[in-house]
């Protein structure tokens, strides 16, 4: 007969051994000793022995064992969740250090208008620099020696924390909480459509906005909402406001005849020179906010860093003013 594990008992004050948590975990995933000696490589009699190890250190049962089927107590789910938390930020933290100390790449993070226009064009280039660059004595950046720059976009970088990425590139005024803050060029914003739209639509002037279906990227709501409202003062407000999940959703419906959007110079002035966008309006304003650089504070890697931010820094000068 089964010796009824909800009755074990410890005086052991000490934290149970972390060793036991992958086979605790497996098994509260799958509902299954099998199936979590499978996944983990180990005999069923193993993962057993270690959860019994685990119940006797905590002295309470963590599964109910029937005959054909197994399930967590309520201790045990609750054990679950620890379980899953301490494992999750165990995997992400051993990605985070191959990643900063052991791969030979660079991974950033932002949203898909500044990975089409500024990085992957220059993926080579990134990679090419790294090759000529001496390292110092005292530098232990694992960047030289034909380090990758890797790019992952994602809609929106608010709210991230990086913590699986070197860098991000974001959006804003520099003033993110916990992190550190490079700036690259100053931002001019300037109403844009393109030519074939303009040639059917008046743009002689702010009050013609009311003829136009304006795409709203809302990713740069915190600079676009207050130009709305100052047009909204003067009288003036788009025939429609059209809202897009990023930027290269409304710079590209407005290249495709759509409409129009706001550029943000410098990093418009290749679709501008090459045709696509044209700017029939008269105006063009300033905005305190532009795009950054971003990495956590606790950041070792400086000598990486410092490259990647010299080096996108150049990209930015060269798109002109």
């Amino acid at each position: 007969m089964a010796k009824d594990m909800s009755v074990i008992t410890t005086t052991s004050q000490s934290l149970p051994s972390i060793q036991w948590l992958l086979p605790f975990e497996a098994a509260a995933r799958h509902l299954s000793f099998k199936r979590a000696a499978e996944e983990l490589h180990v005999t069923p009699p193993a993962v057993s022995q270690q959860i019994k190890a685990l119940e006797l250190h905590l002295g309470m049962a963590l599964f109910e064992r029937k005959t054909r089927a197994l399930s967590l107590t309520a201790a045990g789910a609750e054990f679950y969740k620890t379980a899953q938390r301490v494992l999750d930020v165990y995997d992400a933290g051993c990605h985070t250090l191959y990643r900063q100390y052991k791969q030979g790449a660079f991974y950033v993070a932002t949203e898909p208008y500044i990975a089409h226009t500024l990085l992957i064009p220059n993926l080579m280039s990134f990679r090419e620099l790294s090759e000529m660059t001496p390292s110092t004595p005292a530098s232990k950046s694992t960047l030289l020696g034909g380090c990758e720059l890797r790019v992952e976009t994602r809609l929106t970088m608010a709210g991230m924390s990086l913590d699986d990425m070197d860098a991000g590139i974001r959006f804003g005024r520099g003033d993110w909480a916990d992190m550190e803050a490079f700036p690259l060029a100053d931002v001019t914003m300037v109403p844009v459509g393109s030519k074939s739209y303009f040639d059917q639509h008046r743009a002689a002037g702010l009050e013609d906005f009311n003829q136009h279906c304006f795409f709203y990227p809302s990713t740069q709501k915190v600079v676009l909402e207050p130009f709305l409202d100052a047009l909204e003062k003067r009288g003036v407000a788009p025939k429609e406001v059209i809202p897009c999940e990023s930027y290269l959703d409304a710079m590209t419906a407005a290249s495709e005849g759509l409409g129009i959007t706001v550029a943000l110079l410098p990093y418009a002035n290749r679709w501008i020179n090459e045709g696509k966008l044209i700017m029939p309006f008269d105006m063009r304003w300033r905005t305190d906010a532009k795009f950054w650089v971003v990495y956590r504070k606790q950041y070792r890697d400086k000598d990486k860093m410092h490259f990647f931010c010299n080096w996108l820094s150049e990209i930015v000068e060269g798109l002109g003013g």
